[in-house]
């Protein structure tokens, strides 16, 4: 199973003539452009890699990108620290 990803929670973004602009409650910036800012929108529900490019497919069915590609941009953006892999409750985490 492909981990889940999320966006940090305590980032906070704005889309700007393409480029993703986010900002921490602490002053640290960062500036998205190209697939990591596309990438970024389609985490507002927690996907995994396979979901991540099905997304990015149906916002540009014709964009050409490759699976290893996308998997390389989370792995950046977790880099970056402004995603991470989401937790997945299973049946063991319940009561």
């Amino acid at each position: 199973m492909n981990p889940m990803w999320t966006r940090q929670a305590e980032w906070v973004h704005r889309m700007v003539f393409g480029q993703g602009l986010l900002a921490h409650p602490d002053g640290r910036r960062r500036t998205l452009q190209g697939l990591a800012a596309t990438v970024w929108m389609v985490l507002d529900e927690p996907p995994d890699d396979t979901e991540v490019l099905a997304r990015l497919r149906s916002i540009d069915p014709t964009i050409d990108i490759d699976p290893a590609t996308v998997t390389d941009t989370l792995q950046m953006l977790a880099d970056a620290g402004v995603v991470t892999h989401a937790r997945v409750v299973t049946a063991e985490d319940r009561p």
